[in-house]
């Protein structure tokens, strides 16, 4: 009898701890979650504080921002001022640090009457960007009125201002021969051999 006693005392010893421990612990209603002892809301029911999530993607989101403006910075830029035998439409100028590489990227129109090829780009204040193309009249030449782009790897833009940077074309114009019936086959006289001279405009 003595025996059933004390393990009915131990018993109750054992079953009021364990309640008392239960009641230690408060409980958190949904959607909120235990977090180091505190109540946090847990609105998307991942498991993690939702505090804890934005601040997560925030840092996140600035890390992302900071990688794109240190591997792609845009030069600010307006387009070339050439002859009236070319127009330049646009013209994109850029720099990547990460690379250590740069282009510019030029759309020209062509305004005379025949076709305009384009063999040679250079920049007399970047001699390192000056750019010999592949080319022909027929597959490469400006139309009348026609439009091309052309891209030049331009490394040492690095940390330089090209304000008022010159720029000249080593070209080939084939004039039209006028007076041929409109639709006959055009024909175009012999190449004759031109420089045309710009300044890229409004870079930063």
């Amino acid at each position: 009898m003595k025996k059933y006693l004390i393990l009915l005392i131990a018993l109750f010893l054992v079953s009021g701890c364990a309640k008392e421990k239960i009641a230690e612990e408060p409980a958190c209603e949904t959607p909120r979650i235990m977090y180091e002892g505190e109540c946090c809301l847990d609105a998307d029911n991942s498991g993690i504080c939702d505090k804890d999530e934005e601040a997560s993607k925030r840092a996140e989101e600035i890390t992302e921002e900071e990688t794109a403006e240190v591997k792609a910075e845009k030069i600010p830029d307006q387009c070339v001022e050439m002859s009236s035998w070319v127009t330049c439409e646009d013209i994109d100028i850029a720099y990547d640090k990460v690379l250590g590489t740069g282009k510019i990227t030029l759309q020209l129109k062509n305004n005379r009457e025949g076709i305009l090829a384009i063999k040679k780009f250079r920049f007399p204040q970047l001699p390192s960007c000056n750019k010999d193309l592949i080319w022909s009249r027929d597959e490469t030449g400006i139309p009348v009125a026609g439009s091309s782009k052309y891209v030049i790897e331009c490394n040492s833009l690095k940390d330089i201002d090209i304000l008022d940077t010159k720029i000249e074309m080593d070209v080939n114009y084939y004039e039209r021969v006028k007076g041929r019936d409109p639709g006959s086959q055009p024909q175009y006289m012999s190449e004759a051999e031109q420089v045309i001279r710009g300044i890229i405009k409004g870079s930063a």
